[in-house]
């Protein structure tokens, strides 16, 4: 009786085996428990859930065949996002063999990249230059950026939803850049903080610690309660303290 909805009263001759088997209705196998997989994300290891996996990303279990090419696709698109393009260090020789099975079905590679990384629209793109150009602060010394957009920033280029989406990324392209930060506001007494960095500085310290989030060790973020002047300032406080050597 480990139902939600059904719950099954045994009789006692039923249950002690006493009743006419031939009196007994038919009964009928359930559905299949469901195979293990493994989830894999871009900042940590893999880690198995259900029955033992055999695969990097989601497969099925004690078998070399891939759900659907639907299922490929979503596979394969969570592939990409949770290894960074195959950047992050959880991209192990297994991770391009289930990819390279992905491909033997047929998978449009190309289309699917495209699909993630050239939909952006022409305001997007605009935003984008713009920060990188007028709102990135970059600090050598200490192998850190941030870049910090305001709503009005958001409001000059009608950013929608999602637009913010990867630009924490580009400062981290910087030569020894380790520690890279997005600092948006959402609204007078809310900004919110996106982090991301390589090698063993571990930002989901300082998003627990410090700004009332979380995440993994190279990808965290958090919000503090406040107003954007003094959210940069408390953050470049902390940077100031704590940052990669």
């Amino acid at each position: 009786n480990k139902s939600k909805y059904f719950y099954v009263e045994m009789n006692s001759e039923v249950d002690a085996g006493a009743t006419n088997s031939q009196l007994l209705p038919f009964g009928f196998l359930g559905p299949s428990r469901f195979k293990g997989f493994t989830v894999i994300s871009g900042s940590t290891t893999a880690r198995a859930f259900g029955s033992p996996a055999t695969t990097a990303t989601v497969m099925a279990s004690g078998g070399s065949s891939i759900v659907s090419s639907k299922g490929n696709m979503f596979i394969e698109v969570g592939t990409e996002s949770f290894t960074g393009s195959f950047r992050f260090p959880c991209t192990s020789a297994h991770v391009h063999s289930v990819v390279a099975e992905l491909l033997a079905t047929g998978m449009q590679h190309a289309d699917i990249q495209s699909h993630i990384y050239d939909s952006w629209g022409e305001n997007r793109m605009r935003f984008l230059g713009y920060t990188l150009i007028e709102k990135m602060v970059v600090l050598p010394q200490i192998f850190s950026a941030y870049i910090a957009i305001s709503k009005k920033d958001i409001n000059l280029f009608a950013v929608q939803h999602g637009d913010t989406e990867g630009i924490v990324n580009y400062p981290l392209s910087i030569h020894k850049i380790k520690f890279a930060a997005l600092i948006t506001e959402r609204n007078e007494e809310e900004v919110k903080f996106s982090f991301r960095s390589k090698g063993n500085f571990d930002v989901n310290f300082i998003a627990k610690t410090y700004f009332n989030g979380g995440g993994h060790f190279n990808a965290a973020g958090g919000t503090l309660n406040t107003n954007f002047e003094e959210a940069i300032a408390y953050f470049n406080k902390i940077l100031s303290d704590i940052h990669p050597q």
